[in-house]
């Protein structure tokens, strides 16, 4: 009965697929930039990107439109990299079970290793107009393998430009 079910869920997995609509995503979006900013870090992530089953994104930071468009992008990325996407905050990996944790005396979870995965968590978006900004990135395994920098973006010609002005390990 599992295996008919699952074969179900499988067949009827790739009928949706297979009647999305590809909606094209505008170049002069700002996810793009954040896309690229994405490569880049996995490419430049020390082996931290490397023996994982998923990746995960938070992508809370964003408006709506961003988010979805980006989404859809990072989705693109993992599932090209043989990954599972997860957009999930910390928190949600947490309470999921994706993430290892300590207790703290006061009961409080701390989060230790993401075992199976790593999370993209962007943080202080500094908008100067519509055609530059700058963002801190991070890439997150566990709390002795992460990496991270600031990254600056600038639109023109509907061409994104993207620049690591700095980079963190740990």
């Amino acid at each position: 009965m599992k295996t008919i079910l699952g074969l179900l869920f499988v067949l009827s997995s790739l009928f949706l697929i297979s009647c999305e609509e590809d909606i094209p995503i505008d170049p002069k979006s700002p996810a793009h930039a954040y896309m690229m900013m994405i490569e880049d870090l996995y490419a430049n992530s020390t082996g931290l990107a490397f023996n994982n089953t998923y990746l995960a994104a938070d992508l809370t930071l964003f408006d709506t439109e961003t988010k979805e468009q980006l989404s859809d992008l990072v989705e693109i990325f993992a599932h090209a990299n043989d990954l599972l996407y997860l957009e999930m905050t910390m928190d949600e990996l947490v309470e999921a079970g994706y993430v290892e944790t300590n207790e703290l005396p006061d009961g409080q979870l701390v989060p230790t290793f993401f075992t199976e995965g790593v999370l993209f968590r962007f943080s202080d978006l500094d908008i100067t107009d519509e055609t530059e900004f700058a963002i801190n990135i991070s890439l997150w395994k566990g709390n002795m393998g992460a990496t991270g920098g600031l990254y600056e973006a600038t639109l023109t010609d509907e061409t994104w430009t993207v620049t690591r002005t700095s980079h963190w390990v740990a």
